[in-house]
């Protein structure tokens, strides 16, 4: 025997599927860039239909208990039949149906049957009539039985509801039939013979409470039917009981085709139809369907999917041929985005062709293969993408990539003339070609991959630098790739600048090779941005330099923090609401709150030193009570004031010792404030504690007074459109000292006086919750006044008439400015209106003596700064008991 041999071969390697890489060239220098406007024109919405509501006409026999249904608010266009038998109505149970799965529709009947008889009399009269009400969806459940030739419906009246649907975008839907047959009634399949009936045709079999096809009764849906069939839910329960029937399986359609309408009002009836038969589930699951079957069509209705657009593009669903799904929307401001995007994932074997001058949002995965068309308005991708086949952009159609949370996903972009709009993180892409009109617009902060070659032809391409992700330096360059690929070719330096960029980003230069585009760019400071825009005044330019500090302690910060990503969009902010967010970080507030605060401890604090006045010329000792209100003013040309309201209440007690008075208060306050330029409130909460005295050296007398105060002080405001709240705790430590001299004049009594007050305050320390919130250490005012003033007091009987005036000058007049520190630690230094140096005070009071014991008192007090400005009024009452 013998054996054979052989050599064992190398085997082949498979051609590889990556494109031939592409040597990077030296990077050269795009053109200086020119400014692109991206304003569009305005446009106007001309339907305002966004809120519109569905009208269905129901067209069947008998309605006569519809008003003991669900159905009880349908109005009824024709007389209601009589049925003398007592049972329910076929057009009642139907009606009551489309209400039970639709409750925002409006109905309409046409009661087209006899009494006691489920026969119809059929005619254009019907539809004449539900059309007066506006309806555009008709609930047909009735019909004859399937025949091969279709020989029911060879009438004019057929022909008449076909040019309905053409001519008048009406919706027909229709019952399959009872009469287990293997296909619909000739009613249900008359697109056959009319093949433009597809738009707006629906047949509709039954299921079982299963879920499955009912073969009890139901009809098929047939293959001559499948392409717009589809099964729904036939049994239900009715007044007499429950009922089954593909006559009631067509309403529960009918409901879904006026729930998706009003969900897209701005559809044609052919896209209705599309989204009702492509979001069906499989017959034995509930998947989307993929294809129809001669039994249930597309499958089982499933109104959820459907209401979220269609689920494929499938030539199936088109009419004469074609291979795209024609999209007619113009532009609609609709407040719901709902309404203007499909969120399915689309699949089929059709195409999209967009036309008209609105955007349409695709939110979903998107496979289907045909190509897509974007003759007019936007189309916008915010998730997935379209992955299935090219993309075209024609000269008025825009394509944008928008998602915040990934890259949109495309193969071919063929950009005819329109624009490319990449934003959010970007997108990915195989192939890009263009030509000298069509524009690539790109944000910073996204990016363009494409893993082979992106073929410019001349293509211009334009930055859109309103955003940024990242704080950068003020004078060391940032680079960020804008486009990405195998091979960039044919791009010829032509470089833009959108006109609407960025105030902060400051783009030095574009370099390009044959691989990669980018841009390097440095910020602007927040100082010089807000010098640029006019707001210069002292307040903005000192927020600017503290919100600098911050921005320059972030540059480095490779984690984004809340602060940090807080910080971005401040610099993110549209250029015309910049200014009053830079007002929301000045923090002014609490500067402007301690000024309030002082300004509530003067006005007490004179308060109490009137009330010494009064007292030291009484001849015996006595208790007292005294409510106050006040409403007063901080103003000022450049920083932020405010109005405060002050409610108090001071009980005291007072003891003579010959020459010697002495005495004590309890004072319980609260002042609530609101800040202009800046939107924030406060509340201020003071318990103080007095002692005082007073001793006569005959005409001649020393007073003073000694007080301690401690305040809670609550402050919230608005910091970067965030409402921030914070506290903290105070104290108030007071002196006073005055000397004066009585000069008597029958009744009257002329009073002269020069005094010094000592006024401290320690506001303690406080930490803002809000990410670009302040925290500031405890902190001590010192407040020195000198004070001169006149008090005349005159005896009439049982009345006393007082009255005084006094101007204090500030020895030192405070902004009440602190140190602070953003939350990372960044230093920042606060400062509010500063006090006026000049405050007089005018007091009229009439005491009444209500017996030998009991005086009541009423007084109002005005007080001025600088004799014209933040003007305060006091009006108090007061109870004293002497003994």
């Amino acid at each position: 025997g013998g054996g054979g041999g052989g050599s064992v071969g190398t085997a082949l390697k498979p051609p590889s599927l990556r494109p031939p890489q592409v040597a990077p060239t030296a990077f050269s220098k795009a053109h200086q860039p020119t400014q692109f406007s991206s304003v569009q024109t305005s446009q106007t919405d001309n339907y305002n239909d966004e809120n519109k509501i569905s009208h269905i006409g129901i067209a069947d026999g008998v309605f006569a208990t519809y008003d003991k249904t669900e159905a009880k608010n349908m109005t009824m266009t024709n007389q209601v039949i009589a049925n003398t038998t007592g049972a329910e109505g076929h057009g009642s149970k139907v009606a009551s149906v489309v209400a039970k799965y639709n409750n925002t529709s409006r109905l309409f009947g046409y009661d087209a049957g006899k009494a006691d008889s489920t026969n119809l009399n059929v005619s254009e009269l019907i539809y004449i009539t539900l059309e007066k009400q506006g309806t555009k969806i008709y609930n047909n459940s009735f019909g004859t039985n399937p025949t091969p030739n279709l020989s029911q419906i060879n009438y004019i009246f057929y022909d008449n509801l076909v040019k309905r649907v053409k001519e008048q975008d009406n919706i027909f839907v229709w019952a399959a039939g009872n009469e287990k047959q293997e296909m619909a009634s000739d009613q249900s399949s008359l697109p056959i013979k009319h093949n433009e009936a597809k738009k707006g045709w629906i047949a509709v079999t039954s299921l079982n409470q299963n879920n499955q096809f009912d073969n009890t009764y139901a009809n098929k849906i047939g293959e001559r039917a499948k392409n717009w069939g589809i099964a729904a839910q036939g049994t239900h329960t009715f007044q007499q009981g429950n009922g089954s029937g593909t006559s009631f399986a067509a309403p529960v359609v009918t409901a879904a085709v006026a729930k998706v309408w009003e969900q897209y009002p701005w559809m044609d009836n052919h896209l209705v139809v599309q989204t009702i038969l492509s979001t069906a589930d499989k017959e034995n699951s509930s998947d989307p369907t993929e294809e129809p079957n001669a039994t249930i069509g597309w499958g089982k209705l499933n109104v959820n999917r459907a209401l979220k657009g269609p689920a494929r593009f499938d030539k199936k669903l088109l009419l004469d041929n074609k291979d795209m799904v024609e999209v007619h929307l113009d532009y609609r401001n609709y407040t719901d985005q709902n309404k203007l995007t499909w969120s399915n994932d689309i699949k089929g074997d059709a195409g999209l062709h967009k036309k008209g001058t609105g955007t349409l949002i695709l939110s979903g995965n998107n496979s289907y293969t045909g190509e897509t068309k974007i003759e007019n308005g936007v189309l916008k991708l915010t998730n997935g993408g379209i992955t299935g086949n090219k993309i075209n952009i024609q000269t008025q159609g825009t394509l944008t990539a928008a998602s915040s949370s990934n890259m949109i996903n495309a193969k071919t972009i063929d950009n005819q003339g329109g624009i490319f709009e990449i934003t959010g993180k970007g997108a990915k892409i195989e192939n890009y070609q263009g030509n000298s009109q069509a524009k690539i617009i790109i944000d910073l902060t996204s990016k363009l991959e494409a893993s082979n070659k992106i073929d410019m032809k001349d293509s211009i391409l334009i930055t859109n630098a309103t955003q940024t992700n990242n704080i950068v330096s003020t004078y060391q360059n940032s680079y960020h790739t804008l486009i990405s690929a195998n091979e960039i070719a044919n791009f010829n330096g032509n470089y833009q600048i959108t006109s609407e960029s960025n105030a902060f980003i400051n783009i030095k230069e574009a370099l390009y090779n044959n691989k990669e585009f980018k841009v390097s760019y440095t910020r602007n400071s927040a100082t010089s941005v807000v010098k640029a825009l006019n707001y210069n005044d002292e307040r903005t330019l000192k927020t600017a330099d503290n919100f600098e500090n911050l921005l320059k302690s972030l540059e480095d910060d490779k984690e984004q923090s809340p602060i940090y990503e807080a910080s971005l969009s401040v610099l993110n902010a549209n250029v015309n609401s910049l200014n009053r967010i830079i007002d929301s970080l000045t923090g002014e507030i609490h500067a402007t709150n301690n000024h309030f605060l002082a300004k509530q401890n003067e006005l007490l604090a004179y308060k109490t030193a009137q009330r010494i006045n009064y007292l030291r010329r009484q001849d015996n000792s006595g208790i007292y009570a005294l409510a106050l209100h006040s409403k007063f003013d901080i103003s000022s040309d450049v920083y932020a004031g405010g109005n405060a309201k002050l409610n108090s209440v001071l009980i005291g007690h007072d003891h003579h010792f010959d020459d010697l008075m002495l005495g004590f208060n309890i004072l319980d306050a609260k002042t609530t404030a609101k800040f202009d330029k800046i939107a924030g409130e406060s509340e201020i909460k003071n318990h103080y504690f007095n002692l005082y005295g007073s001793y006569e050296f005959d005409d001649f007398y020393l007073a003073s007074a000694l007080g301690l105060g401690f305040v809670k002080n609550k402050t919230q405001r608005i910091v970067n459109n965030v409402l921030s709240h914070s506290q903290h705790n105070d104290k108030l430590y007071n002196f006073y000292l005055e000397a004066g001299k009585d000069f008597s004049h029958h009744s009257a009594i002329f009073t002269p006086f020069v005094a010094f007050a000592n006024e401290n305050i320690v506001r303690g320390n406080f930490s803002e919750e809000t990410a670009l919130g302040f925290e500031a250490q405890e902190k001590n005012y010192h407040l020195y006044k000198a004070i001169a003033g006149l008090r005349t007091s005159l005896l009439l009987s049982n009345i006393e008439l007082e009255s005084e005036l006094r101007h204090s000058y500030a020895l030192n007049p405070s902004d009440f400015g602190f140190d602070a520190a953003w939350k990372n630690g960044a230093k920042a230094y606060i400062k509010g209106a500063k006090q006026n140096k000049h405050l007089t005070y005018a007091n009229f009071s009439t005491i009444y003596h209500l017996s030998p014991h009991v005086k009541l008192d009423a007084q109002y007090d005005l007080s001025l700064e600088n004799l014209k400005q933040n003007k305060v009024h006091i009006f108090s009452l007061g109870l004293r008991y002497a003994y």
